[in-house]
Order: C-alpha cells, then sequence, then structure tokens
C-alpha cells in the first residue's frame, strides 16, 4: 500500500526489463516494454493468489494488418506459440 514493491522492483528495471505500477483496481502490474519473459520466484504465499502456471510469462504476439492482405503464418513449431488446431485464435480469412 505505500509503494515500496513498486519501487524496489522499479529500482532494477533497467537490469531486469521489468516495470512495475498498480493498475485501476490497485492490483500490482508487471510489464516487460523489451519483450522479455517475466518470471517470480520465491516463496508468495497462498494469499497472492498467484498459482504455479502463472509464475512465468514471456508475453503475446498479436499481429495487425493494415491493408486487405492476408496474415500469413508459417513454419515449424508453431504449436508452441499456440497456433494449433485446439487453440482459440482465428484460422479462417473473412
Amino acid at each position: 500500500a505505500n509503494g515500496a514493491l513498486v519501487a524496489a522492483i522499479n529500482s532494477v528495471k533497467d537490469t531486469t526489463g521489468v516495470e512495475a505500477s498498480i493498475d485501476a483496481n490497485g492490483q500490482l502490474l508487471l510489464s516487460s516494454r523489451e519483450g522479455r519473459g517475466i518470471k517470480i520466484e520465491g516463496s508468495i504465499g497462498r494469499g497472492a493468489f498467484i498459482n504455479p502456471n502463472m509464475m512465468e510469462n514471456y508475453g503475446r504476439l498479436s499481429l495487425v494488418k493494415n491493408d486487405g492482405k492476408d496474415i500469413l503464418v508459417s513454419g515449424t513449431g508453431l504449436s508452441f506459440a499456440g497456433f494449433g488446431a485446439n487453440s482459440f485464435i482465428s484460422q479462417a480469412s473473412v
């Protein structure tokens, strides 16, 4: 509540690439402006509502088209990036 955690995280943001702030709901928001992954380590405790599967985040990819052409995604290992038959992404042109 006094901003000490945000200040501590931001004091090393040039080293870690992670910046902290408080969102409109008063929750801690961690951002990686350089695209680095964020990994939380240590004993956080049950009251933090952070599950083990939530302790690492490696970002999001947004594809935006600026003209009428389709965006084509191809290559190998795309399922590791979330592109697959069971993923919640659009897989057709409209």
